[in-house]
């Protein structure tokens, strides 16, 4: 197997001015649309991998093999969590959770019926990420 080419698509500091309050749209919701905009985001330096799932289907793009279902376990147990306190706190429905480790971050969002969870190293701008999913 080939090691994929890592670009480095760092967003601009005009990016990180601007927020990134976007609005999904239907046409974003779709599993395909967001299944390419990961393919390209996995492509980012730092990013180590993603998980994308609805009701029927899941993709899993992880660097490390071994690490895949602790990543799994990860992901579900965060995005579970998140929705109890939102209930708990009255807070609504979350937009996107940030875990920060060590050396690692878990960015999860829910769009729609799908969810994802983009794993990175600890110093990848997770903002630009949100935008990009989010375009």
């Amino acid at each position: 197997m080939s090691k994929k080419q890592k670009n480095d698509l760092s967003p601009s500091e005009s990016d990180f001015k601007q927020g990134i309050m976007v609005e999904a749209s239907d046409d974003l919701l779709s599993f395909d649309s967001l299944s390419s905009s990961l393919a390209e985001i996995r492509n980012l330096t730092g990013v180590v991998g993603y998980i994308l799932r609805n009701q029927t289907t899941a993709i899993l793009d992880i660097e490390e093999q071994d690490k895949v279902v602790e990543y799994a376990v990860l992901s579900s147990q965060v995005h579970e969590a998140s929705v109890q306190m939102a209930k708990e706190f009255s807070l609504g429905e979350a937009e996107s959770i940030l875990v920060e480790g060590k050396t690692l971050k878990l960015l999860c969002m829910c769009l729609g019926e799908n969810r994802i969870s983009v794993f990175m190293d600890k110093d990848a701008t997770h903002a630009w990420i949100i935008k990009r999913i989010l375009i």
